[in-house]
């Protein structure tokens, strides 16, 4: 079993090539489909869509798609941040909310120990929104909420990157991450694979220093790097 997670696409259609090369069983899209700053509006609308139907004739390959604050401000059009593209909000909109409403979209998704989300879930957030019953159903929860309630996953706090521990998966950054889960269960059961912070190079190795071996940014795909997930082994792709 071959699992394959693409970084913050903003736009671009090389994932249409890292898929081809490496045939995975499961493609995971880390979020952020939108609001490039070289691509325009209408080219980022129709590669979001073709991802979209992808997902829906794909035979060989499971996609999730995961959703990034780069959606979020499409979605509660009050909240706006870098890249926000006025002109086209409303048919953005409504891309969105056909795909959510189709049930393409996610917030978590989780597949051995790896909990995939855009920024990586926080054990304060979670307290405070979801039921935390198990930690068995945190990703089941965290996509129920999805369902139902989009406000819980709005920007929190006075930090303008949002590098709150109340941050939402979308919108967490490192150093809270880190911060909230010290010493916690959430830390133990799971690795965090991540996008949303921009991160130089994939290095598996540098990330087992720094960052315990428990979180895995893959925000690298400027890089031509991605993240590959077969027979219990991580490692880097590289297109």
């Amino acid at each position: 079993m071959k699992l394959v997670a693409i970084g913050d696409i903003h736009g671009r259609t090389v994932w249409k090539d890292i898929l081809e090369k490496e045939k995975p069983d499961i493609a995971v899209f880390m979020g952020d489909y939108f609001d490039s700053f070289d691509i325009s509006g209408e080219a980022q609308i129709e590669n979001f869509n073709n991802i979209v139907q992808f997902k829906e004739d794909s035979k060989d390959t499971k996609v999730m798609m995961l959703y990034g604050n780069h959606e979020h401000h499409y979605m509660r059009s009050f909240e706006i941040y870098s890249g926000y593209q006025q002109e086209n909000a409303l048919n953005i909109n409504r891309a969105l909310n056909h795909a959510r409403q189709l049930g393409h979209l996610q917030v978590a998704y989780l597949f051995d120990d790896l909990l995939f989300t855009h920024a990586g879930v926080s054990t304060e957030w979670l307290i405070k929104h979801a039921k935390y019953t198990s930690l068995d159903t945190v990703a089941e929860e965290i996509n129920e909420l999805f369902r139902v309630d989009l406000s819980v996953f709005d920007f929190v706090g006075f930090s303008q990157t949002g590098d709150n521990v109340e941050s939402s998966p979308l919108w967490i950054r490192h150093n809270s991450l880190l911060r909230s889960n010290k010493d916690k269960e959430i830390k133990q059961r799971y690795r965090q694979v991540i996008g949303h912070t921009p991160t130089k190079a994939l290095d598996l190795d540098v990330y087992k220093k720094y960052l315990g071996g428990r979180y895995i940014p893959i925000d690298t795909l400027n890089t031509g790097q991605y993240l590959v997930y077969e027979d219990k082994e991580l490692s880097a792709g590289k297109i």
